[in-house]
């Protein structure tokens, strides 16, 4: 059987994947946490409610200008100054 090969490249998809690698991460997450008990006190719920059905002890919430590619952003820049 022919190898699959890659549309743009023309080259074979297993010779595409022997060089990829992860070379390092970065990470970044909003400032402000937001806890089960936190949310006792707006809404009708409790912690181990909460914690029993879905495992999260506390969120993180991006303040009124940020979004998730800000974060990135962040954690690239976070990464790169490293290298």
């Amino acid at each position: 059987m022919a190898p699959i090969l890659h549309p743009w490249s023309g080259k074979s998809k297993i010779d595409m994947n022997q060089y990829i690698r992860i070379v390092g991460t970065g990470s970044s997450v909003p400032d402000t946490i937001l806890t089960n008990l936190d949310l006792e006190k707006i809404v009708d719920t409790n912690d181990n409610w909460i914690t029993e059905r879905t495992g999260i002890k506390e969120r993180r919430i991006a303040s009124n200008g940020k979004c998730g590619t800000d974060f990135v952003l962040e954690a690239f820049q976070q990464r790169i100054s490293v290298l």
